[in-house]
């Protein structure tokens, strides 16, 4: 428990910092200027782009939903598009994108009878690997073309140097999570783990959901090409689909505070953002990648924050409150599990 407690403080900590940097950025660019350019963007651009947002976490659910279904699990789409709304919240408020993964994965085993955590975390890998092969390739083009046409006014060493960490550790990451014997390796030292709890039973029940869920995990990922090509490519496409609604949401809010900017410059932050996020969640990340990056492209401060507050704004500062109210709506389902006979029965926590 004290634990626990410890983890989310240090949570709340980091969101804390996230939101004292947004504001820190706003002042540095004065809030004045940043009002008037809000007051004069279009509000019917700004719905757009939230929207377009919504719809993007719509398509990440298909995503998520084809992936569960080529790993061998059956259940219906409107089951998975409350968890992967939460999950996405979590994400995005909490550093390291992977608490909210966690509690998504738990969540839509627990709910449905038969969807097995192992399984439906390998969903996950594929996830990331899928996200992590289109942004490094893209990120490598974006910084070619705006190298080339030199429309970066900013320090090209430091670029080159931000590009080179977050190409380097996405294939890194790659590797890791795409390894057959990493899961074998983590369940045994869970295994291991398990030896330090003093009751005998827990130890053996902790013992055997590791086992099954790393059995699980196995079999989910062992999706192949010959079998599985239809959920594979299928996939692949609403990835890059994604990305793609990703890049013209950021376009249409330029567009609505009266901004011109290339499409290279904003492919670059975007992804910049979304790897910033990882250290500063909560729109910390990305207002401070976004702000800074386009007053490097030419913009004023005041444009860059305001840009970069308007993305936050029609996405994480969206979802959360929306996320917020599908936990409070499901709130007396979390904790159960359902049992073969389709009744559900409490948790001992």
């Amino acid at each position: 428990m004290a634990s626990s407690k410890k983890k989310w403080f240090g949570y709340l900590v980091t969101a804390a910092l996230s939101l004292i940097l947004i504001l820190a950025l706003l002042v540095s660019a004065d809030v004045n200027e940043v009002s008037e350019e809000l007051a004069h963007s279009s509000l019917l651009l700004i719905v757009i782009a939230a929207l377009l947002y919504l719809a993007m976490v719509f398509v990440r659910t298909v995503r998520w939903y084809i992936l569960l279904k080529g790993a061998g699990q059956t259940l219906p789409f409107k089951s998975c598009l409350p968890h992967y709304a939460v999950g996405q919240a979590l994400n995005d408020v909490t550093p390291g994108r992977v608490l909210g993964d966690a509690v998504r994965a738990a969540g839509i085993s627990e709910e449905e009878e038969g969807v097995a955590i192992g399984a439906s975390l390998s969903t996950l890998v594929y996830e990331r690997v899928m996200d992590m092969l289109f942004t490094t390739i893209a990120l490598v083009a974006s910084f070619a073309s705006v190298y080339i046409f030199g429309i970066y006014e900013g320090a090209w060493d430091a670029l080159a140097f931000l590009m080179v960490v977050i190409v380097v550790g996405n294939l890194l990451v790659i590797g890791i999570i795409s390894h057959p014997a990493i899961a074998a390796k983590l369940g045994a030292f869970g295994i291991w783990v398990s030896k330090a709890l003093k009751n005998e039973k827990d130890r053996e029940r902790f013992a055997n959901w590791v086992n099954k869920t790393v059995a699980s995990f196995n079999e989910g990922r062992s999706m192949s090409w010959k079998k599985n090509k239809k959920h594979i490519i299928t996939s692949m496409f609403l990835t890059i689909l994604i990305w793609c609604m990703e890049f013209t949401r950021m376009v249409i809010i330029f567009d609505s505070i009266g901004a011109t900017v290339f499409l290279s410059v904003i492919v670059l932050s975007s992804i910049i953002s979304f790897t910033a996020q990882l250290i500063f969640p909560a729109g910390g990340g990305n207002m401070m990648v976004v702000s800074e990056f386009f007053q490097a492209a030419g913009l004023t401060s005041a444009v860059s924050a305001t840009a970069g507050l308007l993305s936050i704004i029609t996405s994480i500062w969206l979802i959360v409150p929306i996320a917020l109210c599908i936990f409070i709506l499901k709130k007396g389902r979390y904790g159960t599990h359902r049992g073969k006979t389709g009744q559900q029965t409490t948790v001992n926590e």
